[in-house]
């Protein structure tokens, strides 16, 4: 249960588990779980598609429900627990931190792209969504931009993050 998961503890009694998802991509086959940390409780299988689909489970018993992709990325868009067990149930969220270690940040009228390990893909956008500037770095830099509201994604072999840019 390494890279993603959200989990909740319930108290014995019976409870069913839904989760819409999408895939990130389909460049590799991605696959969803939902677990008790002992038995797969549900897996979405080889997902090769970005359509939206739900994920169903069902757990009695006390324990704790994992929902998780290791090494994949999954959006997901709602979480639903029914049944008698549903009751005062509590969500944790682990290791939502992005494995991404380079940063991006902006300081004035300044955008800094820093703690850049190998070859690191950086795009910009605005905040309708249009491609500003794109390039690619091995090391650190920093350049001047136009001021505004701008969203970055930062790209490495370690994994892809978005961060939100103001310059003024």
């Amino acid at each position: 249960l390494d890279d993603f998961k959200v989990s909740f503890d319930q108290n014995g009694d019976d409870v069913t588990v839904k989760v819409w998802y999408r895939a990130s991509n389909t460049t590799n086959d991605r696959e969803l779980y939902i677990t008790d940390g002992t038995s797969l409780l549900a897996t979405s299988g080889a997902a090769t598609t970005t359509d939206a689909a739900i994920l169903t489970a069902s757990k009695t018993g006390a324990g704790t429900v994992y929902i998780y992709s290791a090494n994949d990325s999954f959006n997901l868009y709602k979480i639903e627990v029914s049944g008698s067990g549903a009751a005062n149930l509590v969500l944790a969220a682990h290791n939502f931190a992005s494995p991404v270690s380079t940063n991006i940040k902006a300081i004035g009228d300044r955008i800094y792209v820093s703690d850049v390990k190998t070859e690191t893909e950086v795009n910009i956008y605005s905040i309708t969504g249009a491609l500003v500037k794109s390039f690619k770095t091995s090391g650190n830099t920093d350049f001047s931009f136009n001021t505004g509201l701008w969203i970055a994604t930062v790209k490495t072999y370690e994994g892809q993050k978005s961060v939100k840019l103001l310059t003024h």
